[in-house]
């Protein structure tokens, strides 16, 4: 039994949203420091981050609309606790991450423009040092989401090529 098709096209989705942005906030980290092009990268992956936080909503929707299907067979109980408490800090973090890095920018005095487009109104007032630490969070949630993405993906692996149970084909497209 497989995923609703709304969740399996918002995971996929998300998956390359998020993935984009990892790969574009750690290209502009290797870049040359104040150089233009870093900009761009920062302001694409704000934007990426944006749209990952709108997407979260609808896949939150989508699935408490149609559920998740039972496993086939049945996980075990420290499989299943397991799971449930990574997908739980996955679903945390997909909602913490963009807020923490709108907060940091915000309260630095950055703007955030949406893919050039659109511009995101600042809420917060100007307070460099909570910003700093919006920042840092925001980036040590970033290295947590990397592992826990990590995590995640090796374990769709190993049900896959190692358990050979449905557990990847739930969500395949």
């Amino acid at each position: 039994m497989s995923y609703s098709l709304p969740l399996r096209v918002f995971h996929w989705l998300m998956a390359a949203v998020i993935l984009s942005a990892i790969v574009v906030v750690l290209l502009r980290e290797e870049g040359p420091g104040e150089h233009p092009f870093n900009a761009t990268l920062m302001m694409l992956h704000k934007s990426l981050g944006l749209t990952a936080f709108a997407l979260i909503f609808l896949r939150l929707a989508a699935r408490l609309s149609s559920g998740t299907p039972p496993y086939q067979p049945a996980l075990s109980r420290p499989i299943k606790i397991a799971s449930s408490s990574a997908h739980g800090l996955l679903y945390l973090l997909m909602i913490g991450l963009p807020i923490g890095g709108y907060a940091a920018t915000m309260l630095t005095g950055h703007d955030v423009v949406w893919f050039g487009l659109l511009p995101v109104p600042n809420l917060l007032p100007l307070n460099k040092a909570l910003g700093h630490l919006a920042g840092q969070a925001h980036e040590l949630g970033g290295y947590l989401l990397i592992a826990l993405l990590a995590t995640h993906i090796s374990a769709a692996l190993w049900h896959r090529l190692v358990k050979r149970d449905n557990v990847l084909q739930r969500m395949w497209p």
